[in-house]
């Protein structure tokens, strides 16, 4: 077991597969006991749930803990820009659609019309098929991490 899978394990007290907020912030409060004061800690926690709860419900699964503790070049390998694709990919057949964005991102973000992600969707679509595929994804992904010099 890696030190992200045990970490994550620690601070799930329940076991429930999933880390809840008052979790992370029990969690947090045990780590840097002495290091941090309680508003530093929460200040932490609400950036760090900001990136990490990518489906926004309000819980933190293991897929979502492990891409928010990634550095750059670590979400670049081949399994994790999986894991971010299947995220998106609800009815898992291989392509991301405008549907999906649109349930996924929304659920904790501001709400946006189909139209507003497809048009996004077409930006993305070199294939003109009007679905982002996982090729099209990992494009998206380094461009976004690495800037549009360093994509490949």
């Amino acid at each position: 077991m890696g030190i992200l899978e045990s970490t994550f394990q620690d601070i799930d007290k329940d076991g429930n597969g999933t880390i809840s907020k008052e979790e992370l912030i029990q969690g947090y409060k045990f780590l840097y006991k002495g290091l941090m004061c309680e508003e530093e800690i929460l200040l932490e926690i609400e950036v760090l749930w900001e990136n990490a709860d990518l489906d926004g419900n309000g819980k933190i699964d293991y897929t979502e803990w492990d891409l928010s503790t990634a550095n750059k070049d670590d979400l670049l390998t081949d399994r994790r820009l999986r894991q971010a694709f299947d995220l998106f990919d609800i009815d898992k057949s291989g392509y991301i659609t405008a549907d999906e964005l649109k349930r996924v991102i929304d659920v904790a973000k501001e709400q946006h019309s189909l139209l507003e992600w497809q048009l996004l969707i077409d930006e993305i679509d070199e294939s003109g098929d009007g679905k982002m595929s996982y090729e099209e994804f990992k494009s998206l992904m380094r461009e976004l991490l690495l800037g549009p010099a360093r994509k490949a």
